[in-house]
């Protein structure tokens, strides 16, 4: 009779903690000799954790084994070693000593010459705890210095995840590069150009599946990769709204790549935190570009406008949700009164004594946006003739000057905070002013220095631009070159090139477009 039916936990490691003596097939063989020479103990089921950390117990093996457990199928559990069972001290503690106790499971370390149903003392109280710790220690420094190591090579542009977005993949010949994947390349450019000519992200997943086009995971598959997906929820799974999204608020098809956004905890999980903008590593240029920057802001800007298409339509109007009323900023949506077709203020048209309100008519305010592109195009157009055609020293100079003025002020402003700074000691001294109201204007008076060095800083490259003539150059311009025959615009267009529109209660229509400031900068400085 054997009265112990046993499961066998092996682990390895994701990181390079691992050596030849930890590979699955030692720590099984291992094992396997244990057991030859232990009658009393039934081979039940094997569990296998393929890198996976030891810091923690969410492994997927590891939980399956534990349902065992729960479910009563074993009562005895056999690995290596201690660190293929936990590299978390207290973790290893409380489940060897309170759970398997409470339990009555049997665990059995080969190599550590632990067994629980002959547990000595001095292993309880010194071997056990001494050695889990040695473990967490180890893998602890492990940790950080992977992290150190991954960290040199997100801040060189070196993609560090385990499996590359839909799109790309990994370069044979550089296992940290990107590369095009051509046909998910083509198919995310399609999702950015439906959802710029007015698709929902739900029409788009729809279009999607009726083509026959696989979507990421069954694309993933189909290449070759076993990766699965917490989200996938049937074996041969469909376009939804969600992956579409995902992909269009995903800037990494500009060819910028944004990562280390997290920072985990290797003993709490749940701990990850979301670390701000600022502390990302972020590499524009780090591969090929899928979409322009451009297009990415366009897609951008629609996914925060609350934009309908008709009922029986794929594709919304012309300026759904692109309009704004200039009272309340609150979005115009369109009302049909008879067999005409208005702009309605939806604040005033849902609550009449919040918003003045505004009204135009469909016709009259896509005829003068379609003008005011028009009309703005040419502008663009002019200002870069101008810069290619004229003698522009004498005004470049004199907006050098204007920026050293600037620059002059800022300076005195300076100064002056810095005499306050001085300031505080005397008042203090004289009782005018306590230590902690000292302290609190130091920083303010500190604070207002820093912006105000910023904002020198700032100047002087814009200086700097103008004494290399770069800031001719109008890169931006680019965006509005291959308009210039157009006479009519369609959803994509005015998408492209207009940032945002309002509509006054007089009927006037303001309209902003995008690098309006660069385009506003240039013009004065030249006029």
């Amino acid at each position: 009779m054997k009265p112990w039916n046993a499961a066998v936990y092996i682990r390895t490691s994701k990181g390079a903690e691992e050596d030849l003596g930890n590979t699955l097939g030692v720590q099984l063989g291992i094992i396997m000799a244990y057991l030859d020479k232990e009658e009393d103990i039934e081979l039940c089921s094997v569990k296998i954790d393929n890198g996976r950390t030891g810091l923690n117990f969410n492994r997927p093996a590891f939980r399956e084994m534990m349902d065992e457990v729960e479910a009563g199928l074993i009562n005895c559990i056999i690995v290596k070693d201690l660190s293929r069972f936990s590299r978390n001290h207290l973790d290893a503690s409380d489940m060897l000593f309170r759970e398997f106790a409470a339990k009555n499971i049997r665990f059995i370390a080969v190599q550590d010459d632990i067994d629980l149903l002959y547990l000595r003392e001095e292993q309880r109280d010194f071997f056990i705890p001494f050695r889990t710790l040695m473990n967490q220690m180890y893998s602890m420094d492990l940790s950080k210095r992977i992290s150190s190591q991954l960290k040199i090579k997100r801040d060189r542009g070196e993609y560090i995840g385990s499996n590359p977005v839909y799109g790309y993949k990994r370069d044979p010949q550089h296992q940290h590069q990107l590369i095009m994947d051509k046909p998910a390349a083509a198919v995310v450019q399609d999702i950015f150009q439906w959802r710029l000519e007015g698709m929902s992200a739900d029409r788009i997943a729809a279009k999607l599946n009726e083509m026959g086009i696989p979507c990421p995971a069954e694309h993933k598959r189909r290449s070759g990769s076993n990766c699965t997906y917490a989200f996938q929820k049937n074996d041969i799974p469909l376009w939804s709204a969600g992956p579409v999204i995902r992909i269009l608020r995903n800037r990494i098809y500009t060819g910028t790549l944004e990562q280390g956004k997290t920072k985990s905890n290797p003993l709490h999980p749940k701990l990850t935190k979301q670390l701000p903008e600022n502390e990302w590593a972020v590499r524009e240029g780090a591969h090929e570009a899928i979409i322009s920057e451009e297009c990415f802001r366009a897609v951008g800007h629609l996914l925060n406008t609350d934009a309908r298409s008709a009922p029986g339509e794929d594709t919304v109007s012309l300026l759904s949700g692109l309009v704004r009323c200039a009272a309340c900023s609150s979005t115009l949506t369109r009302q049909t009164v008879g067999k005409y077709i208005y702009y309605v203020c939806s604040l005033k048209r849902e609550h009449k004594e919040s918003c003045s309100g505004c009204r135009i008519s469909t016709d009259a305010l896509e005829s003068s946006v379609q003008q005011n592109i028009r009309e703005h195009i040419n502008q663009v157009v002019l200002l870069c003739s101008t810069i290619a055609t004229e003698d522009l020293e004498d005004k470049l100079l004199c907006q050098i000057q204007r920026l050293q003025s600037q620059i002059s002020k800022v300076e005195q402003l300076a100064s002056k905070k810095r005499r306050l700074i001085e300031s505080l000691e005397p008042s203090m001294a004289d009782g005018i002013i306590t230590l902690e109201e000292a302290d609190e204007l130091r920083r303010s008076f500190q604070n207002e220095l820093n912006t105000l060095s910023r904002r020198k800083q700032k100047i002087q490259e814009e200086i700097q631009r103008v004494e290399d003539r770069t800031i001719l150059d109008c890169e931006w311009a680019k965006q509005f070159i291959p308009y210039t025959s157009q006479t009519e615009f369609s959803r994509k267009d005015v998408v492209m090139l207009v940032e945002s529109i309002f509509l006054h209660k007089d009927k006037r229509i303001e309209i902003h477009f995008v690098h309006d400031h660069e385009f506003e900068y240039i013009r004065q400085m030249l006029e």
